[in-house]
């Protein structure tokens, strides 16, 4: 390391030195993110999907110290899903293209001890993208992020999964987006849930492209990324979220995989049904599935789904076109026969 690097490797341990380091009392999280939908990132061994901006503790015992770059120690910041560092004094010191090269310090347990540092570099600012929904121009910024251990680790990709497709696109259109930051909203990775119906300042959720987060974030169903004509209710975000990630009996287990096909609308009218799909899969509320008919992977994980909840089938419910919406947030549709299960 050089000198200045170690300037800055004594004053964030300075820093994690003040604050709490006591991870929570309940177990880590075991779940597969990939399976999960959540598509969180990996740090070493530890999945996360949120940190905090107040150097408090994430459920995994990581916690965010600040921002290097260069010879400066920074604090990080979110504004409206644009990260910045400031300096001391308040000073705005970098934001957008100029944070290229910046790191965040993360700490997990003791802060001496130096296996566990870690560095989250962000490699680019890419240029923004739009919402999938009432797009307004493009106004989101996105980071390519790599991490690796401090001080002698090899830089790996932070979102591993592969680019997703734009869904109401009739022909596929795979794109490379970065991650998104976002605040306003904690969540929940075990029961899949939102943790607060009110705004939580503090927090920074991770979004990597293809994951639930966001796609709630792009769709705006996350509560900052809201419009005026859109602005859904924490039980329409939740039903969402529990669509997005497959929890069909709303305990937290997701019956899904990264890229299965699915339309869906929502009771206020938005989304990517067309009704010209093969069929519905579900209607969902703020708890999970209140139905299920085809499933989106069609009977690959149906009797896992059966031995957990048995949900009630659709035909008993209203599914049709300025119907369902009489009675669940949530519909989600299957685009085409699934692959029949040998």
């Amino acid at each position: 390391m050089n000198t200045s690097s170690t300037f800055a490797l004594a004053g964030l341990l300075a820093l994690g030195a003040a604050a709490t380091t006591t991870a929570p009392a309940h177990a880590a999280l075991t779940c597969n993110y990939d399976w999960c939908g959540l598509n969180s990132p990996f740090l070493a061994e530890f999945p996360f999907h949120e940190l905090s901006l107040k150097q408090e503790v994430n459920d995994q015992g990581m916690m965010l110290t600040g921002i290097v770059h260069g010879d400066e120690i920074l604090t990080a910041a979110l504004e409206d899903g644009h990260l910045k560092a400031y300096r001391s004094d308040g000073q705005l010191a970098y934001e957008g293209a100029d944070l290229e090269g910046a790191a965040l310090y993360l700490v997990k347990g003791s802060p001496l001890d130096l296996g566990n540092h870690y560095l989250i570099r962000i490699d680019a600012v890419n240029p923004p993208i739009s919402h999938w929904i009432d797009d307004q121009g493009a106004t989101i910024e996105t980071y390519d992020l790599t991490a690796s251990s401090v001080p002698f680790g090899n830089p790996q990709a932070l979102c591993t999964l592969p680019p997703m497709f734009y869904p109401f696109d009739p022909e596929p259109l795979f794109y490379t987006a970065g991650t998104i930051l976002y605040s306003g909203e904690r969540y929940d990775a075990v029961t899949k849930t939102i943790r607060s119906d009110v705004p939580v300042e503090g927090w920074m959720n991770l979004a990597c492209p293809g994951g639930a987060l966001f796609k709630k974030y792009i769709t705006r169903n996350a509560l900052e990324s809201a419009s005026v004509a859109i602005q859904p209710t924490v039980e329409q975000r939740q039903a969402m979220f529990k669509m997005f990630t497959g929890d069909v009996c709303g305990r937290g287990v997701p019956y899904t995989h990264h890229g299965a096909a699915v339309h869906w609308g929502t009771e206020a009218g938005w989304g990517s049904v067309t009704w010209d799909e093969y069929a519905t899969e579900a209607m969902w509320d703020e708890g999970g599935a209140q139905c299920l008919d085809t499933h989106r992977l069609g009977d690959e994980l149906r009797s896992a789904i059966d031995a957990d909840c048995r949900p009630s089938p659709c035909t008993d419910a209203p599914t049709a076109a300025g119907q369902w919406n009489k009675t669940g947030l949530v519909i989600s549709r299957v685009p085409e026969k699934p692959p029949v299960v040998d």
